[in-house]
């Protein structure tokens, strides 16, 4: 990557402050939305509230929100084509119990880490 597409990318980027972070939530619960902070990921909470069945889907753009399992995960919500992702469609026909699904994503993740490594110092 060259330094103008990295200025072109800092530019897109946008930086939110606590306070900006804390009026959000103030003006949502003023108009009686709910609002609940995680205490770790945003991912983890998301599909914890969709296995209880308080919401209907988790919405991510990052597919770990399946591996923290969440049964239902909508991407790109935001964007042009959103997609609904269900840990069944996801692993179909290999019927995964939810810790085998766990490590195998580990696995994948840290096999994928490593030949980005291998490939940065190559």
């Amino acid at each position: 990557m060259t330094l103008l597409h990295t200025r072109q990318f800092a530019k897109r980027t946008v930086r939110v402050s606590k306070e900006m972070t804390e009026d959000a939530k103030t003006l949502l619960r003023l108009m009686g939305v709910p609002v609940i902070e995680a205490p770790t990921e945003a991912e983890a909470q998301c599909a914890a509230l969709a296995k209880a069945g308080a919401v209907h889907a988790a919405v991510s753009e990052d597919m770990d929100t399946l591996t923290f399992g969440a049964p239902i995960m909508l991407r790109n919500v935001f964007g042009k084509f959103t997609r609904e992702h269900a840990k069944q469609q996801a692993l179909p026909p290999l019927l995964f119990r939810q810790s085998a699904f766990v490590v195998l994503t580990r696995e994948l993740c840290a096999s994928c880490s490593a030949r980005v490594a291998e490939a940065s110092y190559s």
